[in-house]
Parts: structure tokens; sequence; C-alpha cells
């Protein structure tokens, strides 16, 4: 017996109405790019997504998020299932969880192997998908090792522990399996228990990455990226743009030391913008550059990798080129680095600090999405290049703050 759903509970086939279908992916021509990079391309797609979630988070994770409540509502949920599920929400919720956060996870506790016979509901082609997205990973992780064996700028004893990391690195992805859900579980539900959620949080985790695990973790929103309206080479640099961040993260700490140039050039970038003024003072004593620092510097090693990997890709596919040094990006490349960054108007103007006893405390280790496009695209020479930008325009391509990084 089902408690919910579009039609009935019955296995018909259904035409799935996707609801990125329904958002504008067009870049607004009325924006100049060399002002503007992330108005330019996210104004449309933000503009044109009606939700009826609570969807404060980044675009291609929210419209995935919306099209799997749908799916779900499709899928239904059986009486027994429900109370399993009501009982796992009334524990969760006496050890600090909010209400809606435990009723996504009592559903994809106990509806995970229903999800998994239905994956290909969520994201079309799903085992295909997923495949490219290892791929992508796997060719990340060749490009990066080969740049940091190669590189002049890095000292030796970094470059060893990076290169032993990315060598190591694993990928796991977030997602819906076939397995038996113990019944004590249910009964013993507790803190430690609930530590491990992510491991359920199939619909709304996006990417992130565990430093002690050598790990990056990425969620369905992240290899349904490959089924966006768009030219399939701008879908697979969106998705490299999330893993290589994530890369940022894990080889960070060994490279920090050997990138003074950048580390310099990004703190007084983010201190010059008006939200540094916002945040101080506070408790912590940092300045908006310093809180961002680490995601922003993630950001740049994350564009670096993919640019590379790119121009390996063109000179591999291509033997006209003889040399990387001939091979170039085109306009879709930032295109599509921009557009994982769109985002809802809750999470482009969302608090930077809480008060607590009369003191601002920092609350958001990640700078204002505006700033990781505007700030990254204008490092590239051939962002400047390829958009025409000239030193009249705020994006032109700042000689002192490019991106050397190998």
């Amino acid at each position: 017996m089902c408690l919910f759903s579009f039609k009935s509970c019955k296995n018909k086939p259904q035409e799935i109405n996707r609801e990125s279908d329904k958002i504008n992916y067009t870049i607004k021509d009325s924006v100049e790019p060399c002002e503007n990079f992330y108005e330019y391309v996210c104004s449309n797609i933000r503009d044109s997504f009606k939700t009826s979630l609570n969807n404060s988070s980044y675009l291609f994770a929210s419209i995935f998020r919306e099209h799997a409540q749908k799916i779900k509502k499709e899928i239904g949920i059986s009486v027994d299932e429900q109370t399993k599920i009501n009982f796992f929400k009334e524990k969760c919720i006496k050890i600090g969880k909010g209400p809606q956060r435990c009723q996504e996870l009592g559903e994809n506790f106990y509806l995970q192997e229903v999800y998994a016979k239905n994956i290909n509901k969520f994201i079309e082609k799903y085992s295909e998908r997923k495949e490219k997205v290892i791929n992508i990973f796997n060719n990340l992780k060749i490009t990066a090792v080969k740049k940091i064996k190669d590189s002049s700028y890095l000292k030796e004893s970094n470059k060893n522990i990076a290169i032993k990391k990315l060598n190591e690195l694993r990928l796991i992805i977030i997602e819906p399996r076939i397995e038996k859900v113990e019944n004590d579980l249910l009964i013993n539900i507790n803190d430690n228990e609930l530590e491990k959620e992510n491991k359920y949080d199939f619909f709304n985790s996006m990417a992130f990455a565990r430093d002690e695990e050598n790990t990056v973790y990425i969620g369905l929103s992240v290899i349904n990226i490959l089924a966006a309206p768009a030219a399939s080479v701008l879908n697979e640099n969106r998705v490299a743009f999330i893993l290589a961040h994530e890369f940022g993260h894990i080889i960070l700490i060994p490279l920090n030391r050997s990138l003074s140039n950048i580390r310099e050039s990004l703190l007084q970038e983010f201190n010059n913008l008006p939200e540094n003024s916002i945040i101080l003072p506070n408790i912590l004593n940092i300045s908006y550059g310093q809180q961002t620092f680490f995601e922003n510097l993630s950001d740049l090693l994350g564009m670096m990798n993919v640019y590379e990997n790119s121009l390996e890709n063109k000179v591999t596919e291509d033997e006209s080129i003889k040399s990387s040094e001939k091979a170039s990006v085109d306009k879709d490349f930032f295109i599509a680095y921009a557009r994982n960054f769109c985002a809802t108007k809750e999470v482009e103007n969302k608090p930077l600090v809480r008060e607590k006893n009369g003191q601002k405390i920092p609350i958001d280790l990640h700078a204002r999405p505006i700033y990781r496009v505007n700030l990254g695209v204008k490092r590239m020479a051939d962002f400047s290049k390829l958009f025409q930008c000239s030193a009249k325009h705020k994006l032109n391509f700042d000689p002192y703050a490019e991106l050397k990084i190998w």
C-alpha cells in the first residue's frame, strides 16, 4: 500500500519530467562578461529556477533535489516503511537533529534498496554516467601528478608528499545500495550512527574531501550534471571542476608553502572586498581573506588542474597540435567553471557572521559565489583573450595575480 504517489503505486512506465528541462541555461547578453562573469553566466539560470523546496544551495544541487523529490513521490512509501521512518525520525529528533533532516535520513536509510533499483529514474543512464565520472577523476589524478612532478615552483619534499596523496586518493560516490538494513540500528540510533549520515545523503550531498581518509566524496547531484542540457564537454568540465576542487583540499597543505605569490594576492584581493568590513572585528580576529582562504585556493588549484587536463586532451585528440603550448581552451571552459557556482538568492546573500554575546563569529568558509567566479577567471590570461577584456574592465587579466601553480 502507498501513502503517496503521482498516480498509483504500480510500476507503470512514466515520462520523467526533469526539472532541468525548465531551466534557461543561456548566457545573459546584456551583461558584460569582463565586468561580471558570474551574472553573465548565472542570471538566467537563477531567475528561471522556481522551487517549492527550501533550496538554499548551489543551483545544480537544488535542481537535482527538486527532481529527486518528484521521483521519490512517484515511487511511494508503504505503510510499513513509513512506520519505520517515523520511529527513526522520532529518535533522530531526540538527539538534536532537525525534523526535515531526520525525515530525509529516515527515508534514505529505509528506502535505499528501492532507490537503488529505480536509480535510472533519478539519473538516466546512471551506470554509464557514473563510469564517466570515475574516468574524469582518474584522468585528473594523472594530470595533477604529471604537472607536480614537472613543476619548477614546488619544492621536491612538497612534491613527493602531494604525489603520494594523489596516487592513493580514493573516490566514493554516495549512492543508494542494495544492502540489508539492521533493525537494531533503528532502536539504537545515536550520535555515532548519525555521524555517518553522509552515507545515506544521496540527494543532498554535493562534494567534500576528508583529508584524514584521503578520500573525495560526491553525491548524485554531481553525476546528474552529465545529464544537463549542454554540450557533453562542458558538462564533463563542470564535473571535473568539482572533483579537482576537492583534490585541492587534499594536496593544499603540502603545496601551500610553495605558493606564496598566490597566497599574498588572494588575501589582498579578498580583504579589499566590502565583506571584510562586515565580518571585522570578530571573535576570531580574522579577515574575510583569511576566513575563505583555503576554499579560494582550492578553487584555483582545481581550475588549473582542469585547465591542464583540458590542454592534455586537446593535444591527444588533435594530432596537428605538437605541444600543449599551442593548445588553448574555449569559452565553454570558463562557462563550465562559473555554472557550478550559480546559486539561489539565499546563498548569494547569506549572512557572513552570527552574533554571540555581542561578538561576531564568522560562519562560512566559502566566499560569496560571485567572487569565487569573478576573482578566479581574471587570473587566467585565456579568459581575457577569449572574451576580449581590456584594461578598462574589472576582470581584465592581471599578470601579478597569474595562476602559476605547477
